[in-house]
């Protein structure tokens, strides 16, 4: 039966949209509507089909989330990704993103539970032509979905167009409009709009550019309503028209290429198409409301803005954030997206308790009904509702702690409060800040007392604490900042001119030397290609005291990628260091080598031969933590368990950082990953790179990659001799190597420390800051030693003073703040501090009694 006799059979024939009778026609499951869009484009008008990504992208981590469907994509559209990429020769695209808006520029979170369309988390139904048609084929294929397909009425929609903004100096689209207006829209129907509502920006910098927004007007009269923010005219669908990328310094220039983004959100198109004025009342919600009336044994869901309605709207969307997001391996943590999720997971915990009235574990029984309701689509959510299961477990325990702990303060500054029943500042930031207690708890507690805190004054608090943050990361950011920021324009530009893709294969080019162990890396002929000025531009020549950026055909550089920091080095020309390289970063299929002329006489212009040479100690060093960064992840999924999964990297000189999820080891677990990485490198084992089919590398289950990270294809992999007797490590990486595991040398792991119930964060050392770690250590355990055998004896002795025993209990503390600040072995270094912490517990003991007796 084809899709037109389906609708004749099903549908009420209407002499008007104002008469419209709302009948089974429209009621189409959310399944289906996301197929059908998806197909549209798809089978009809030849768009590849990409898969969403994870709802946190880690090789983007400017975003907190994905919080819109472009962002995986942003490397295409800026021009910046690299040829060989399998996206670079994508021209049409279409897909269902799974998108997150709580924090950031897009922050729909304080709008959740008052109305009845905004979201946390929700699906974003997009296409987009890359370089391919632009506005007009755009508008035909949306106004043919939406009337054809989706038999919307066209009387019911509104087409809005960006009026232009002199502040911007952006004129007015006016080819937008006209085209609505030849495609038989009604120009009473076509509405201009300014910037605020009809130009569309990822964030503070980005592709961006002019949008037009159709609405659904429910009423039919409503031509007044539109972006006025009433329920009877909503937004279904934002065509964006990328024309420019906004750069760090606020201004707008033009992409290469214009492009297409388009975006409907899932929720609203169904309820429109279910016949309802409320995304809640679809089959997207609808059973998880009507878990939560069982589970809670309270009124049913009415819709209404009743406080209970309102709890019953934050629970569902709340689960649905919760469950998208930790099956994409986002745990409730500290800081971050981890941190907003556990504030999300805790105000769902609490409207459900002190509004529904819900037992314990609401939360995880609602559980199920998500994954049942998107699982049909993201196939993968079956596999992992058990861990969800878990981890929300276990964050409702830890919260219930919070509750237990902050509680107590909080009484005990009630019970201080003064006349003038100010609650103190000081406590209020305490509770938020430390130990998590929310602030809407706080608050909800104090009106009950008729106690007053000042949110104005905490709200500037934690702004300017979050300042404080960002002017930190700053800081620790300036040699970036420092670098030419290479935009879509320069690499147009060099394109441009024919100037070809950099050579990259050399970075990889190592002499060993088997008796010695020693690397060389020998320096590269390569030709200065193109100079990028601090300014953007493309230059013949580089001069003394100009910073900018170099590009060759070749280059043995490493680029900062997959967690490992960049080759430093110089360009040499006659033997003579000329240009000093500070960092090394890659886009669009080149490799810009920033820094500056080293010598006042010396200069250089586009053509030159000359030599790269690369400083070998930093690169060696960066291989052997590289190479140990994969040992220890393999050994941590072995002791740990094989779920785990590197969440984030840094590969610097000799030592490293991972982040992992699941929970923190014990002592003893940590004490046999050490084993098994130690046993790894004593065994001096081959390290082995190789190229693969992209294709097959994802195919294969045995070979271990991040998500989400971009790979070329082919692939490459490193294998690492055995890490067990039954397997060993096997990973895409692109990273520099050793050859062998046993040129790692000493292995330390300098801390271990969990962020929050999910997440993991090792440090490591290795080579000679290692052995420098593991000297100290002997020299520290020796004093411990010492300093535990002197006061065993004097604790033995009875005719020893108090005061004898309160320097030696001085000594001990002393000698622990040192234990605790060294940079050695975080194993060793617990099982110190429990020897000396024992010692002072037993003086301590001493004391007391002495004391007592001579009383």
């Amino acid at each position: 039966m084809t899709m037109s006799s389906y609708c004749v059979r099903r549908c009420l024939v209407v002499r008007s949209s104002k008469d419209l009778i709302y009948t089974s026609r429209f009621s189409m499951s959310s399944y289906k509507i996301r197929k059908k869009f998806i197909d549209f484009f798809h089978k009809q008008h030849n768009h590849e089909f990409i898969s969403s990504s994870s709802v946190k992208l880690l090789s983007d981590p400017s975003l907190l989330f994905v919080n819109a469907g472009m962002n995986q994509f942003k490397p295409k559209i800026l021009d910046t990704i690299d040829p060989n990429d399998k996206m670079s020769s994508l021209r049409r695209a279409v897909n269902s993103q799974k998108c997150i808006r709580a924090g950031g520029k897009h922050n729909d979170l304080q709008d959740v539970g008052k109305d009845t369309s905004h979201h946390t988390f929700f699906e974003m139904l997009g296409s987009w032509s890359f370089g391919d048609y632009f506005k007009k084929k755009a508008c035909e294929m949306a106004l043919e979905l939406l009337t054809e397909q989706f038999k919307l009425p066209l009387d019911r929609l509104y087409f809005t167009y960006f009026g232009g903004d002199d502040l911007q100096k952006l004129d007015t689209d006016t080819s937008t409009r006209d085209v609505w207006k030849s495609l038989g829209v009604p120009s009473k129907n076509i509405l201009p709009f300014g910037f605020k509502d009809n130009f569309w920006e990822m964030g503070d910098k980005g592709p961006c550019g002019p949008c037009t927004e159709i609405h659904y007007d429910y009423a039919g009269n409503g031509r007044d309503l539109v972006n006025a923010g009433h329920s009877d005219v909503v937004e279904i669908w934002n065509l964006v028209f990328m024309q420019y990328n906004r750069i760090s310094n606020g201004d707008l220039v033009y992409l290469p290429t214009n492009h297409v983004d388009t975006g409907m959100g899932l929720e609203r198109i169904t309820a429109i198409l279910q016949n309802k004025k409320s995304n809640y009342d679809t089959d997207l919600f609808l059973p998880i409301l009507n878990q939560i009336g069982e589970i809670c044994n309270c009124p049913k869901y009415q819709g209404t803005n009743t406080p209970i309605d309102e709890a019953y709207r934050i629970v569902s969307d709340h689960i649905r954030m919760l469950v998208i997001a930790i099956s994409d391996h986002v745990y409730p943590g500290n800081a971050g997206a981890e941190l907003i999720l556990r504030r999300v997971l805790r105000r769902a915990y609490l409207k459900s308790k002190q509004i529904l009235h819900a037992p314990d574990g609401l939360l995880c029984e609602l559980v199920p009904i998500v994954v049942g309701s998107l699982s049909s689509h993201y196939l993968y959510m079956k596999d992992r509702q058990i861990d969800v299961i878990r981890i929300i477990r276990n964050e409702e325990d830890s919260f219930i702690n919070v509750l237990k702990k902050g509680g107590k303060i909080f009484n005990k500054a009630i019970k201080n409060i003064s006349k003038e029943k100010n609650f103190p500042m000081e406590t209020a930031i305490l509770l938020y800040n430390h130990y998590g207690y929310p602030i809407e708890l706080i608050i909800n507690n104090l009106n009950e007392k008729d106690i007053v805190l000042d949110i104005d004054e905490f709200n500037r608090y934690q702004e300017g604490r979050e300042e404080l943050k960002q002017s930190g990361r700053e800081i620790e950011n300036k040699q970036m900042k420092q670098n030419i920021e290479i935009t879509s324009n320069i690499i147009n530009d060099m394109r441009s001119k024919n100037i070809p893709a950099t050579d990259a294969q050399p970075k990889y080019i190592t002499v060993r030397n088997n008796d010695t162990r020693s690397y060389n890396f020998p320096s590269l002929s390569s030709k200065l290609l193109c100079v990028i000025s601090s300014e953007g531009k493309l230059l013949d020549t580089v001069e003394p005291g100009l910073h900018c950026a170099l590009v060759f055909d070749k280059s043995s550089f490493y680029y900062t990628d997959g967690g490992q920091v960049a080759d430093k080095g110089s360009v040499d020309v006659d033997n003579t260091e000329a240009f000093s390289i500070l960092d090394v970063n890659y886009a669009g299929g080149y490799i810009f080598h920033h820094g500056y002329i080293s010598r006042e006489c010396m200069s250089l212009k586009v053509g030159d031969e000359v030599k790269l040479s690369l400083n070998p100690a930093r690169r060696r060093a960066c291989m052997r933590a590289h190479t140990a960064t994969h040992i220890i992840n393999h050994a941590w999924r072995e002791i740990i368990g094989s779920d785990i999964i590197q969440q984030g990297s840094k590969v610097d000189e000799d030592s490293f950082r991972l982040t992992l999820n699941g929970p923190t080891p014990t002592s003893s677990q940590l004490n046999k990953i050490l084993q098994v990485v130690r046993t790894q490198i004593l065994s001096d084992g081959n390290v082995v790179a190789s190229n693969i089919a992209l294709n097959d590398a994802l195919d294969d289950g045995n070979i271990r990659r991040l998500t989400d990270n971009i790979y070329s294809d082919p692939a490459r992999i490193i294998s690492i001799g055995k890490c067990s007797q039954n397997n060993h490590s096997v990973e895409l990486c692109g990273g520099t190597h050793v050859q062998k595991t046993g040129d790692i040398g000493q292995f330390v792991i300098l801390s271990c420390k969990s962020q929050g119930l999910n997440r993991t964060t090792v440090k490591c050392l290795t080579g000679r800051p290692a052995e420098d770690s593991e000297s100290c250590l002997k020299d520290v355990q020796t004093r411990v030693c010492k300093q535990v055998d002197e006061s065993k004896k004097l604790l033995s002795e009875n005719d020893i003073s108090v005061t004898t025993y309160k320097e030696i209990k001085k000594q001990i503390g002393q000698l622990n703040h040192e234990v605790i600040s060294a940079d050695i072995s975080t194993i060793c270094k617990s099982d110190m501090q429990a020897k000396l912490r024992h010692q002072s517990q037993q003086l301590s003991t001493k004391i007391k009694r002495i004391s007592l007796k001579s009383s």
